[in-house]
């Protein structure tokens, strides 16, 4: 009897359903094929740093910064607070004493009048002239917008630092304001609609650029990245009805009044963007949530092969690098989804894993906290399903307990099938509490929708690694999918799934 034999899903993520790359699935929750070629297991557990059911000063963190060398991260939230989190990488702590947190708009500075502070984008970066590093924030209040300064070994704020800078001014409120230091100048770079503007030291003092207007008006940059020896600016032009959303990337020098070349990609917004082992990586969505990489043959040619995934972040504030690859968090319904991408060992194809999925109303953001031996430690924030502001942790190593789900593509045969029984084998056998459960689908004339087909329990089966689960239906298919769910309690490892099956006669 022929066997379809399912074992290696490291091709990722399919397009469609009924057609995808060798190895690819159509879709997945909470699940890792990173942690060891050869084994699918929910991963990753998420650790618990504080939440605002416990701490009332903690607000929706909606960027990170971190200081590395002090083994610091700093947030700014939705609500205008700034935090601070100590002991990183593998044992952070939320920082509440008479300093931290602090709020935006509680000093004496020009904004002070202002109301409804809400945080934009942070960045730490070293001042010169202080010869000190500094966490930057940039916000937006009812009024206008500004990038604020707290000197990091002190604590002190400067809200309206950036606009009483020489050369500085306030930010338009309309836009969001992404920061990056690019290592060519060291200058810290601030988007502000399709203006460009600057932090930078002259001979010894800080000054401010409030107008390098290198990209067409009408655009708004959401965010920058190295492209060597240009920065990378991304920005969507938002448009109207009658001309639809469209966004670019443009490259610009540092120096000259214009940036030097430009590309429009085919979608509605870059959303975010990130570099990792040098190859720019750009997200898009409104239209085909893609991500799309230069090929390095041309200066702004992307690859031809650029690929759909789940969902893009919705901001630069939401994606990150991580040892191996890009890691980034989406909405999905009421879930926050964790999701990766890049190369597993000894493999050349790229793969795309959702590796964690909660139960959440509000995204905050995602950021690498540093790493020890082989464990990348992760920092996220996000509003539970309780409206509670939650601040966690995960290490890339550590495997989930909260279930998780793996779906196939559907699989087509010359002619029709009788299914005779699946086996699932794992790597090791069920514990106590472990459950899967295996449902299916099919074409037959017309669709068969998703039925219950077996599964396979601790309770009822014991300390077992494998099942065959017969089929007691007498199921016919021209073709056929399969969802894999593991229990909301369940660990074990998926080694293969077996499909043992006989051709029959076609029917009219």
């Amino acid at each position: 009897m022929p066997k379809l034999v399912l074992n290696n899903f490291t091709g990722g993520k399919a397009g469609s359903q009924f057609v995808g790359a060798a190895n690819s699935y159509y879709n997945a929750q909470g699940l890792t094929a990173d942690l060891e070629l050869g084994r699918l297991i929910p991963g990753w557990n998420l650790n618990n740093i504080s939440d605002s059911g416990s701490n009332t000063e903690l607000d929706l963190i909606v960027s990170f910064a971190i200081d590395s060398l002090n083994q610091v991260a700093y947030g700014v939230s939705s609500g205008g607070k700034l935090h601070k989190i100590t002991g990183l990488p593998s044992a952070p702590a939320l920082v509440a004493d008479a300093t931290w947190a602090q709020t935006i708009g509680a000093g004496t500075d020009n904004h002070d009048a202002h109301s409804t502070f809400v945080g934009s984008h942070a960045i730490i970066w070293y001042e010169k002239s202080a010869s000190l590093n500094m966490f930057l924030y940039s916000y937006n209040d009812n009024t206008d917008g500004d990038v604020g300064r707290c000197v990091l070994s002190s604590g002190a704020l400067d809200d309206d630092w950036f606009s009483t800078l020489t050369g500085g001014a306030v930010l338009n409120k309309s836009f969001i304001h992404p920061l990056f230091v690019w290592k060519n100048d060291g200058r810290c770079y601030i988007g502000d609609g399709a203006t460009i503007r600057y932090i930078y030291d002259d001979a010894g003092t800080t000054k401010a650029s409030s107008n390098a207007t290198v990209i067409p008006p009408g655009w708004e940059i959401t965010s920058f990245f190295d492209a060597g020896n240009y920065l990378g600016i991304c920005a969507w032009y938002k448009g109207s009805i009658e001309v639809p959303n469209q966004c670019a990337v443009f490259l610009w020098d540092g120096i000259s009044a214009q940036a030097i070349d430009s590309k429009v990609i085919d979608d509605g917004k870059i959303t975010a963007s990130v570099v990792k082992n040098n190859i720019p990586y750009i997200f898009t969505g409104d239209k085909f949530n893609g991500l799309k990489t230069f090929d390095g043959q041309d200066i702004l040619k992307f690859q031809d092969d650029s690929d759909t995934v789940y969902s893009v972040p919705a901001n630069q504030n939401r994606v990150d690098t991580y040892s191996k690859g890009i890691v980034w968090m989406t909405a999905s319904s009421s879930t926050v989804q964790i999701n990766t991408y890049g190369a597993l060992p000894r493999l050349s194809d790229k793969w795309e894993m959702p590796c964690v999925s909660i139960a959440a109303t509000a995204l905050g953001a995602i950021k690498l906290s540093g790493f020890t031996g082989s464990q990348d430690y992760i920092l996220i924030s996000y509003t539970d399903g309780s409206s509670v502001h939650q601040l966690k942790y995960f290490a890339t190593g550590q495997i989930h307990t909260s279930g998780a789900t793996l779906q196939t593509l559907y699989y087509s045969f010359p002619q029709r099938i009788k299914l005779n029984y699946i086996k699932l084998e794992l790597l090791d056998n069920l514990a106590s509490g472990d459950s899967f459960t295996v449902n299916i689908a099919g074409y037959d004339k017309a669709t068969v929708a998703l039925t219950a087909f077996g599964t396979m329990t601790f309770a009822a089966d014991g300390a077992i690694s494998s099942k065959v689960i017969r089929n007691k239906g007498q199921q016919f298919f021209d073709m056929f999918k399969l969802t894999v769910v593991w229990g909301s309690a369940t660990d074990a490892s998926l080694r293969q799934i077996i499909v043992d099956y006989n051709y029959v006669e076609d029917s009219e």
